[in-house]
């Protein structure tokens, strides 16, 4: 999926042959009119985009001061650090 979403992005901007994965997938959805599996497809990706994004967040330190604990153990920097 991390490979879909890398060639998705390298090839964004070409339009005329539709080279990202995900244009194909609701391209072929549109010529159908399958709405379902448009949101499927686009709730899917976005969920997958999340959970990367989300996870790396959580899993991040900077040599070992500022990081994000579990059960409200954070404190007040790293708070401060992560929203930033």
């Amino acid at each position: 999926m991390s490979l879909f979403v890398v060639w998705s992005e390298a090839t964004f901007f070409s339009q005329s042959p539709v080279l990202s994965l995900f244009a194909v997938f609701i391209d072929l959805s549109k010529d159908n009119y399958n709405y379902l599996a448009i949101e499927v497809i686009s709730t899917f990706t976005i969920a997958y985009l999340c959970i990367c994004a989300y996870y790396t967040v959580f899993k991040i330190r900077v040599l070992n001061y500022y990081y994000l604990a579990g059960k409200h153990q954070t404190d007040e920097y790293s708070l401060i650090f992560a929203g930033m």
